[in-house]
């Protein structure tokens, strides 16, 4: 293992394409102006001074729009992919840490970091600002962890000030072995309708395996009348909606959005003694607060809700499209807003 320092005034992409495995980058503090995608080669990492200190941009304007969508690839600044929709998944072997990726101009970038069909990742002190499409998204990823990393005012555009129905600030998709811990997810733009601040949307296939999220804080200013109770509307979405949830887990986390849980089908949990597991956390909203739809083994302990302004009061947990299937054990639950009306 090498490390190299790059300077500012180096050529990054030339010095990491002739980078070897194991071979760890040392970014300088500064702005490094990338003209085309930096694609990780496998085992190469890059390490800035600090999120705070070390910027990746692009002025190419190929980055600088929002078509092809959130599975253009290639308009990801940062990445590592094949195009094998998951039926091989190759060793990245990648670390990301310290920096942040973000636009110097009054535009978007297409997208922040994106890992495709890929096993080994991880993404600490990274912060990604004002993209387009998804500031991190995985597809097919394996053995990944995200640490200690801020994603915000990302997210799926379609047009001028217009989001999608899908892609949100954060999107993992058909993936597992995930750690998801210590970071921010945070929308502050004011937005119509559908934003979604995390999704896992993808094929009929996709199924989460061993998805972990602790000590994270989720956060959105969109509110959407699609998920409004008696004229409250709700706070923007984290969504999953997946074939199946084996052991995902929700812990320690500050919530501030409506969460859809879905999974289109019951199914048989194998090995595993629960499909989602929700402990210890804070979760402030209005309206809905958790949808399940078909769920299947669902554990809730130490739960606190409270209603996100005097106005708001709605359903805690919500069953729609599908039948209530096996255990669902709830406890120690503590409803922190005197007063509201909650269901």
């Amino acid at each position: 293992m090498a490390n190299q320092l790059v300077r500012l005034q180096d050529d990054l992409i030339a010095i990491h394409n002739q980078a070897s495995s194991g071979d760890v980058l040392i970014l300088e503090e500064g702005t490094y102006m990338l003209p085309s995608q930096l694609r990780l080669k496998k085992g190469v990492s890059i390490k800035g001074q600090g999120s705070d200190k070390t910027i990746l941009t692009t002025n190419n304007p190929n980055f600088l729009t929002n078509s092809g969508g959130n599975t253009e690839w290639g308009k990801y600044l940062v990445a590592s992919y094949n195009s094998d929709m998951g039926r091989r998944i190759d060793e990245a072997d990648n670390v990301l840490e310290g920096f942040s990726i973000q636009s110097t101009t009054t535009r978007p970038l297409h997208g922040g970091v994106g890992f495709w069909n890929k096993r080994g990742i991880r993404v600490q002190d990274v912060e990604v600002k004002n993209t387009y499409w998804s500031g991190l998204n995985f597809l097919f990823v394996e053995d990944a962890g995200v640490y200690n990393s801020s994603f915000e005012d990302c997210g799926a555009y379609v047009g001028t000030g217009q989001f999608s129905y899908s892609y949100g600030v954060v999107n993992i998709c058909t993936s597992k072995d995930v750690e998801f811990y210590g970071n921010s997810v945070v929308d502050n733009r004011p937005s119509p309708e559908n934003a979604y601040i995390f999704t896992s949307l993808g094929t009929t296939e996709n199924e989460w395996r061993n998805v972990k999220f602790k000590g994270n804080y989720f956060y959105s200013e969109t509110l959407s009348s699609q998920w409004s109770q008696n004229g409250n509307p709700a706070p923007t979405y984290f969504e999953t909606y997946t074939t199946a949830h084996y052991g995902t887990e929700f812990i320690n986390n500050y919530i501030g959005v409506t969460m859809s849980l879905i999974y289109e089908s019951a199914y048989d949990l194998e090995d595993f003694d629960y499909a989602i597991k929700f402990e210890n956390n804070y979760h402030f909203c209005n309206s809905f607060a958790i949808e399940l739809t078909v769920p299947n083994k669902v554990i809730m302990d130490e739960m606190i809700w409270e209603a996100r302004n005097e106005n708001d009061f709605g359903a805690i947990l919500a069953n729609f499209n599908g039948s209530l299937r096996n255990d669902i054990d709830v406890s120690n639950v503590w409803l922190n807003t005197a007063g509201k009306r909650w269901s």
